[in-house]
C-alpha cells in the first residue's frame, strides 16, 4: 500500500513517477507479461482479457470457469514503476512465484464465495464462454459486483457448474458471499491525505468494500468512493469546501483518460444508494 499512497502523494505534488513519458504503458506492460508467461509456462494456455488481466488454463481441462485463473498485472506494473530498470527480473519473479501450473481447488467452496466489484467492461475482449458463464448481479450504473472463489494466493470466477455441485441458487451463493467477504477481507487499511483516505484490505478484497451493505447506509455521510486499482480505493466526504471529493475526480479522470484506471467511473454513496459519476475527460475544470 505505500508505494501506491506515495504515488497518489506525488501526483498531488504535481510529480508523479507515472507522468514519465519514458515508462511502458499499462497495457503494454501487460502485453511484456503475457509473452513471459507463454516462455515459463508453454504447456498452458494464455490470453488477454482486459488491459490488466491475463486468463489461464490447462490444455486438456474442458474451457469451464472453474478451470480457467486469472493473473493481475496492477501490482506488478506499480513495482515496475518504481524500478524500470528492472522490468524484465520483476516480471520473472512475478510468474515464477504463481501457482500457475495446476488445477484450481474448488473445495470448501460455501465458505469461499466472495464478491468484488469490476466495471462493466471488466470483459470486454474476454473468451464467450467466459463472459457467457460470469455470475454477476449489477451494482451501480457501469459497476457489476461479480461472485468470485477466493483462495490465499488468486481469485478465479465461480460458475453454474460450481454453484449446481455445492447446492446452492445464484441468490443463496450470494447471501454466503457476502458474509465470507466480510470475514475474508480481513484486517482494513487506512492512510489519509489531503481529506482523502486511502483503503487496501489485508487480502486484497478491498472493491468489495462499497457492495458491504454497512458502508454506505441512510445514515453514512455521503462520500465518493473511487477504485484507481483492484488493490486500493480511495474515498472522500462530501462536503461544503468539495476539496477531497473533487481531487478524487480529478485524480480519476486523469487516470481514465491515460487508460491506466481500473474503474470507469467514481461511485456516489448518498442516503444509502449508490450512484456511478463519471469525471469530465477534457482537462477543464
Amino acid at each position: 500500500m505505500r508505494a501506491f499512497f506515495l504515488s497518489f502523494c506525488l501526483w498531488l505534488s504535481m510529480s508523479s513517477a507515472l507522468a514519465d513519458e519514458e515508462l511502458m504503458a499499462f497495457e503494454a506492460f501487460t502485453d511484456e507479461v503475457l509473452t513471459e508467461a507463454k516462455v515459463l509456462y508453454p504447456d498452458l494456455i494464455f490470453k488477454k482479457i482486459a488491459p490488466d488481466a491475463i486468463s489461464y488454463q490447462q490444455p486438456n481441462l474442458p474451457s469451464e470457469d472453474e478451470n480457467i485463473g486469472t493473473i493481475y498485472t496492477g501490482n506488478v506494473h506499480r513495482n515496475y514503476v518504481y524500478d524500470p530498470e528492472s522490468k524484465d527480473q520483476i516480471i520473472n519473479n512475478f510468474l515464477s512465484a504463481m501457482p500457475l501450473d495446476g488445477e484450481i481447488d474448488t473445495s470448501n467452496a460455501r465458505n469461499r464465495f466472495v464478491v468484488v466489484l469490476r466495471p462493466s467492461d471488466y470483459l470486454e475482449g474476454a473468451p464467450e464462454d467466459l463472459k457467457n458463464g460470469l455470475i454477476w448481479r449489477p451494482f451501480a450504473i457501469n459497476v457489476m459486483a461479480v461472485l468470485m472463489l477466493d483462495s490465499p494466493t488468486a481469485l478465479s470466477t465461480a460458475s453454474a457448474e460450481l454453484l449446481a455441485e455445492n447446492d446452492l441458487t445464484e441468490s443463496e451463493a450470494f447471501i454466503l458471499a457476502e458474509a465470507n467477504t466480510r470475514r475474508l477481507m480481513g484486517e482494513i487499511y487506512e492512510e489519509d491525505i489531503d481529506g482523502i483516505t486511502m483503503l487496501s484490505s489485508e487480502n486484497g478484497l478491498i472493491t468489495a468494500y462499497p457492495w458491504l451493505p454497512e458502508n454506505c447506509t441512510s445514515e453514512t455521510q455521503s462520500y465518493v468512493a473511487y477504485m484507481p486499482e483492484r488493490d486500493y480505493l480511495l474515498k472522500a466526504p462530501i462536503t461544503e469546501d468539495g476539496l477531497g471529493f473533487q481531487m478524487i475526480f480529478s485524480y480519476a479522470g486523469e487516470l481514465i483518460l491515460a487508460g491506466e484506471s481500473f474503474a470507469n467511473g467514481v461511485l456516489i454513496c448518498d442516503g444509502g444508494e449508490w450512484t456511478h459519476g463519471i469525471p469530465r475527460l477534457d482537462g477543464a475544470e
